[in-house]
């Protein structure tokens, strides 16, 4: 996903990478989210970012064992899912 990082806040570029993460049919979870983001964005905040964006009511999550361990895997709520499709249409065309 070539997204303009730099018009981003922390928090929305997780909730963006989660978003992405979810149209390519892919399951993500903190490692797999740090993995992605390693280098813009440190582990620390990548946490803080998810809690927030949990406050918010932007992220939902649920536990499924993923390679014989669980993970708790992340998914954009209903609510939010049109407003940060928007905004990914528009970081795309920027």
């Amino acid at each position: 996903m070539p997204i303009k990082r730099d018009i981003l806040g922390k928090d929305l570029e997780v909730a963006l990478q989660i978003h992405d993460s979810s149209k390519n049919g892919e399951e993500i979870y903190f490692s797999k989210l740090v993995q992605i983001l390693d280098g813009r964005i440190s582990r620390n905040r990548i946490s803080q970012a998810l809690d927030r964006l949990f406050d918010d009511g932007i992220l939902t999550a649920e536990f499924k064992k993923i390679n014989k361990k669980w993970a708790r895997v992340y998914h954009v709520s209903g609510e939010a899912e049109g407003l940060l499709e928007d905004i990914y249409n528009q970081v795309l065309k920027s």
